[in-house]
C-alpha cells in the first residue's frame, strides 16, 4: 500500500481540464503528480535520477490509483465547506479568459509577409482556472503497491524537492506513507468502467517515455530561429479513464434522489380569464356599457410566447416598487441578471396529455375504451421561482418583499401585463375557495425523476465545440452543469415537442423587441434528458432559464424513443 497525501498551501488547485474546454481538473490527475515527481528526480541536486525513473516506472506500471478528494461543486450552486449527503465539496473557480495572438510560422512570415491588421486576427482563448481547496488535502493511493524501505525514503526525498502541482501558483507540500485509505470514506473516488463522474487521466507504462518526447520536442523548437513561432505537437499523457465517486455509486444503488438546490419556493399568480359567475358577469357587461376599459385578459397566450409575456410581466412587477435608492426599491433577487443569483419568471401553460375514459357495448359487454387529447398549450398563470437559500442566504426576507409587491400588482388599477405585439394579460392571485389548477402546482414541477422533457425548446448556453453526437452531448451537458446538475446519462435531441400542447418552437424572434432579444441567441432544441439517478425539480436549462424558456416536466412513464430522436450517450473523450 502506498498514500500520497498533497496539501495546498493557499488553498487553491491551478490545473485546466484536458477533456473540458476551459474549465478546472478536478479531482487532480495522477499524471500531474508523476511528472512533478519526474521533474523533481531530474532537478534535485545529488539525486540519483536513475534509481528514481525505475521507482517511477513501478507507479505507472501499477493499476490505477484511489484518489481521496472533496465532490467538486459550482460557484454559486453551494458553499464551501458545506455537506452533502455527508460528502466534502470544494468549489470550481473560473478566471477571466483572454485571446492571445497566435505566433506565426517562420513559413508564412516568408510566404505571406505580416501586416499589422493580420496580427491578433487568429487568436486563441486562454482560460485560468482552479479549484479552491482550502486545508483540506488530497490523497492519491496504490492499494496493491508495496515498496522496499530503500524506496520509500527515494520517493520522501523527491516529495520534499516537489514545489507545485498543476501551474506555478499552486505550490503543495506532500509527504507519502504505507497506511491504508478509508475504504468506507464518500469522498473516495474509484476506477470504473463505462460512464463514470469524471475522466482523469493515469499512469500508464510508457508514461515517461512520453514525457521525455515531450521535453525532447520542446528543447528542439528553441534551436529553430523563431522559437515562439513553431508549435509544438501534443503528446498522449498516460490514459484517460472513469472515475466514480463513492458518495454517487450509494446513492445511485440506494436510488436517493439527488436535489441540485438551485431553486426554492415557488409564487404563482394565475391568468384572469374574465367573470365567471352571472353577477360578475354582470357587473362586467356595466362597467363596457359605461365605455370602461374590461378587467381581464384580451387573449389566452400561447406557450410559444411564453417569453415575452414573462419579460412583459418582470418589467410591470418592477413597476409595482419605488425607484432604487428611495427605499422601496424591488428586492436584489427581482432586479438580478446574467450569472447573478435572481428569481426566474417562468409562464405556466397546459402541456401534456388528456386521458378520458368511455364505455361502449359490443356483442352485450361493455368494452372500456381510452382517448389520449394533447392539451392546449395555453398559459394558465406565471411563476416566481425564488433561488434556493444556498444560493442567496437572506432569500427568505426577501420574499416577503416579493410577496408584497406581488399583492401590490394584483391589487392595484394597473394589473395587467402588455405583451408586445400580442395584447393585454391580466392576473390574480388563485382563489383560496377552489382547487389549484394542476398547471399551477408546486409538486408538478418538483417530483423526482430520472427523465425530463422540454416544455419549451433549450437555447443553449454554448454553442457546439465540435460537430457530431459528442459535441451535442457536451453541449446540453454544460447546460445541466451550469444549474448544478450532473452530466446526463442520454440525451435524445427532438425535432418536435414532447409533450402535447407544447411548441416545436419559439414566438419568432422578429415580433420580440431588439433589446430583449439577448437571452434568446444561441441553437435551439427539444430534449428529453435521462439523468444515472432521479432529479428532484424544477429544472430549466439554457441561457434564457430566468424567463421559463428551457423549463421541463418529470417523465415518469417509461418512453419509447421518438421516431425523430437523435439519441446521444455520454462517453468519455478519447
Amino acid at each position: 500500500m502506498l498514500r500520497i497525501e498533497v496539501r495546498f498551501p493557499l488553498g487553491v488547485y491551478h490545473a485546466l481540464s484536458n477533456a473540458r474546454f476551459g474549465e478546472p481538473e478536478w479531482p487532480p490527475s495522477p499524471v500531474r503528480l508523476i511528472g512533478a515527481l519526474l521533474a523533481a528526480a531530474h532537478e534535485a541536486p545529488g539525486a540519483d535520477t536513475d534509481a528514481a525513473r525505475a521507482l517511477l516506472e513501478r507507479l505507472c506500471a501499477a493499476p490505477p490509483p484511489v484518489i481521496v478528494a472533496p465532490q467538486l461543486t459550482a460557484v454559486g450552486e453551494t458553499r464551501a465547506g458545506d455537506e452533502r449527503a455527508g460528502t466534502e465539496v470544494v468549489v470550481a473557480l473560473r478566471g477571466a479568459s483572454r485571446w492571445a495572438p497566435r505566433n506565426h510560422s517562420d513559413s508564412e512570415v516568408k510566404t505571406n509577409g505580416l501586416s499589422p491588421r493580420n496580427l491578433a486576427r487568429e487568436r486563441t482563448e486562454v482560460h485560468k482556472g482552479g479549484v479552491a481547496i482550502g486545508d483540506r488535502p488530497v490523497e492519491i493511493c496504490w492499494p496493491d503497491l508495496d515498496l522496499h524501505h530503500d524506496d520509500h525514503r527515494l520517493l520522501d526525498a523527491l516529495l520534499a524537492e516537489l514545489t507545485f502541482l498543476g501551474t506555478s501558483r499552486s505550490p503543495v507540500i506532500a509527504r507519502a506513507d504505507d497506511e491504508d485509505a478509508d475504504a468506507e470514506a464518500r469522498d473516495r473516488w474509484e476506477p470504473g468502467v463505462g460512464r463514470g463522474d469524471a475522466a482523469v487521466r493515469v499512469p500508464n507504462p510508457g508514461l515517461l517515455r512520453a514525457f521525455d518526447q515531450r521535453h525532447e520536442a520542446r528543447r528542439s523548437t528553441g534551436k529553430k530561429p523563431i522559437a515562439a513561432g513553431e508549435h509544438v505537437p501534443s503528446v498522449a499523457m498516460g490514459n484517460v479513464i472513469p472515475y466514480v465517486l463513492r458518495s454517487h455509486r450509494l446513492a445511485v444503488e440506494e436510488g436517493e434522489p439527488l436535489d441540485p438546490r438551485q431553486w426554492g419556493e415557488m409564487l404563482v399568480l394565475e391568468l384572469d380569464p374574465g367573470p365567471e359567475t352571472a353577477p360578475e358577469r354582470s357587473a362586467e357587461r356595466a362597467r363596457l356599457a359605461a365605455g370602461k376599459p374590461p378587467q381581464h385578459s384580451q387573449l389566452r397566450p400561447k406557450a410559444a410566447a411564453g417569453f415575452l409575456l414573462a419579460r412583459a410581466f418582470r418589467e410591470a412587477l418592477l413597476g409595482a416598487y419605488a425607484a432604487i435608492g428611495t427605499g422601496g426599491e424591488a428586492p436584489p433577487v427581482l432586479r438580478g441578471h446574467g450569472d447573478e443569483a435572481h428569481a426566474a419568471i417562468v409562464p405556466l401553460p397546459f402541456v401534456g396529455t388528456i386521458v378520458k375514459r368511455s364505455e361502449r357495448k359490443e356483442n352485450g359487454q361493455k368494452i372500456e375504451q381510452e382517448h389520449r387529447i394533447p392539451a392546449d398549450g395555453i398559459v394558465r398563470g406565471i411563476a416566481v421561482l425564488l433561488p434556493h437559500e444556498d444560493r442567496v442566504p437572506d432569500v427568505a426576507a426577501q420574499a416577503e418583499q416579493v410577496k408584497q409587491g406581488l399583492l401590490r400588482f394584483v391589487a392595484g388599477e394597473r394589473r395587467w401585463v402588455d405583451v408586445p405585439n400580442a395584447g393585454r394579460v391580466f392576473l390574480r392571485l388563485p382563489n383560496p375557495n377552489r382547487p389549484l389548477l394542476q398547471t399551477l402546482r408546486d409538486a408538478r414541477y418538483r417530483r423526482a425523476s430520472r427523465v425530463w422533457e422540454t416544455v419549451l425548446p433549450v437555447v443553449h448556453a454554448h454553442r457546439r465545440t465540435s460537430t457530431g453526437p459528442r459535441g451535442l452531448f457536451r453541449q446540453v451537458a454544460a447546460d445541466c452543469r451550469h444549474v448544478g446538475l450532473p452530466e446526463p446519462l442520454a440525451v435524445e435531441v427532438l425535432e418536435h415537442a414532447p409533450l402535447g400542447g407544447a411548441p416545436d418552437r419559439l414566438w419568432p424572434d422578429r415580433l420580440v423587441p431588439p433589446d430583449w432579444r439577448g437571452p434568446l441567441n444561441g441553437p435551439r432544441s427539444h430534449l428529453r434528458i435521462t439523468f444515472e439517478r432521479p432529479i428532484v425539480g424544477p429544472v430549466i436549462l439554457g441561457r434564457a432559464r430566468h424567463f421559463g424558456v428551457g423549463l421541463c416536466l418529470p417523465n415518469l412513464r417509461e418512453s419509447e424513443p421518438a421516431a425523430d430522436a437523435i439519441a446521444v450517450t455520454g462517453e468519455l473523450p478519447a
